[in-house]
């Protein structure tokens, strides 16, 4: 698999001089307690299957060489050299690193939860129609996206929109890029404009998995922290 990080929003770098992603919750920085936290996240990893979307300044950089190169020492890294409209954009500059034939997790990482251990291979082997699976939790705060079902079907996936209880942890999970891939584009594409505030989010996505004829299987969670509010 390969995890794909977008770390390149205007709310990353802080005005202090570092990163969101080097603020410590409980003492432990928050990308660290975060990718850590998820039940594919192996003790030893070495970061080989991580890559983390990047805007190309002093500021980013000097994160990831004093940072990232320790934490997750295999992992790649692409730079942006300038902010694109929205996270689901900038997960696409690190499609270009992935292994097209493995599944592909886009990881928000600002939001730490527990999820009983699964098998994502398991998940997709044992079903040809599912092109993707939905991490969600209880929650009716605008604050979140949301997935929508219909007889425990999937039906549609909006952003800051409360149109269920089920809120996404920001972690993406497609069969694999080139799902991705094919669902944006018929996201963007399919006459219907899912952006918030003018911003492409990965979590209407989805709604292109669903035009493309697959399903969206969802895993509840249970939430533990919210880390990019505290």
């Amino acid at each position: 698999m390969t995890v794909i990080v977008p770390l390149a929003g205007p709310d990353f770098e802080l005005e202090q001089g570092y990163t969101k992603a080097e603020r410590h919750i409980d003492g432990v920085p928050l990308l660290i307690r975060c990718l850590h936290s998820r039940p594919w996240f192996q003790a030893d990893d070495d970061g080989s299957d991580y890559v983390f979307v990047l805007q190309d300044t002093t500021v980013s950089r000097d994160f990831a060489i004093s940072k990232l190169a320790k934490w997750f020492p295999s992992s790649k890294v692409v730079y942006l050299s300038a902010f694109s409209d929205g996270a689901a954009l900038s997960a696409l500059a690190g499609v270009a690193l992935c292994e097209l034939s493995k599944p592909l997790i886009i990881d928000l990482a600002d939001i730490e939860f527990s999820v009983d251990s699964f098998s994502i291979k398991e998940i997709f082997d044992r079903e040809d129609r599912i092109g993707a699976v939905a991490l969600t939790f209880d929650s009716s705060s605008s604050l979140y996206s949301y997935i929508r079902e219909s007889a425990g079907r999937f039906i549609e996936a909006l952003e800051k929109t409360v149109i269920s209880k089920h809120a996404s942890t920001g972690v993406y999970i497609y069969r694999n890029p080139l799902v991705f891939l094919d669902a944006f584009q018929r996201t963007v594409g399919g006459g219907r404009d899912y952006r918030h505030n003018g911003l492409h989010y990965v979590c209407p996505v989805f709604n292109g998995v669903k035009a493309m004829g697959l399903e969206v299987h969802r895993m509840s969670c249970i939430l533990i922290r919210d880390v990019k509010i505290g």
